[in-house]
């Protein structure tokens, strides 16, 4: 289905806090974008969703999305939202894991400041918060998470000490270097400042790599996301698409992250 600036205003309608004037011209100013050349590389693209805590209306509006525009992304789980978790939250893990999602270890608490889980603490305290994720997520749906990410990308390498005693973790979100799986590295952004995607943001992103890898990792926060923050991110996807890029999960990569 095309993404248009009348599907746009039906859907978000049913939200709250819609700016029709500011979604009308986010639509116009991507149409002008696209008169000049921009001409990328047929990406494969990563997805990398952060904070996934329930299956709320934000998510199931962004799941029918990828769905329908049958592409495929990374949930990050923060392990303590699986302690009251609802069946349909732990169902919508369950059915979808390996299919249109994978999803990743996202530390226990997200403790983002003034203490942080991942950055500044023992092997052993940061291992325990890896484990409190691995151990509950598995108890509630019967999955090994083989990637983590960790919350504000606050690590060390007390980190990557604390992730090679977990075996089943072999991708590491924005990790180290000399982790032992595979470092899925930052390389553009669609969100300019966190929430707020951009597609001119990310054009300028991509304009400007040097030594351009052949896989982009995208990170977002659907959580934080308004209704033009939305906007953009779905023509973000229709950009991407045209140009031929290709969404996949870290378990698709091939041996050189290619």
């Amino acid at each position: 289905m095309p993404i248009t600036l009348i599907q746009d205003v039906i859907d978000l309608l049913r939200g709250k806090n819609c700016n029709l004037l500011k979604i009308a011209k986010v639509h116009l100013s991507y149409k002008r974008a696209l008169k000049s050349p921009r001409n990328i590389p047929a990406y494969k693209i990563i997805l990398k969703f952060d904070d996934l805590v329930d299956y709320s209306p934000k998510v199931r509006t962004l799941d029918k999305f990828i769905k329908r525009e049958n592409i495929k992304a990374c949930w990050g789980i923060i392990g303590s939202s699986m302690e009251k978790s609802t069946p349909d939250y732990i169902a919508f893990i369950k059915e979808n894991n390996g299919k249109n999602y994978s999803f990743f270890n996202h530390g226990y608490l997200h403790l983002c400041g003034p203490e942080y889980e991942f950055q500044k603490q023992s092997t052993e305290k940061q291992l325990e918060y890896i484990t409190k994720t691995q151990n509950i997520v598995f108890a509630k749906t019967g999955i090994k998470l083989d990637a983590f990410g960790a919350p504000c990308n606050h690590i060390d390498e007390y980190t990557k000490n604390a992730l090679e005693k977990v075996p089943e973790i072999t991708y590491w979100f924005y990790g180290l270097d000399n982790f032992n799986g595979r470092n899925l590295k930052r390389t553009a952004d669609i969100e300019k400042g966190v929430g707020h995607p951009d597609f001119r943001y990310l054009l300028e992103n991509i304009k400007n790599l040097q030594n351009p890898p052949k896989v982009l990792i995208l990170q977002a926060h659907p959580y934080q996301w308004g209704s033009v923050g939305w906007v953009h991110f779905r023509l973000i996807i229709k950009f991407l698409k045209q140009a031929g890029c290709e969404f996949i999960l870290p378990s698709e990569l091939g041996e050189n992250n290619d």
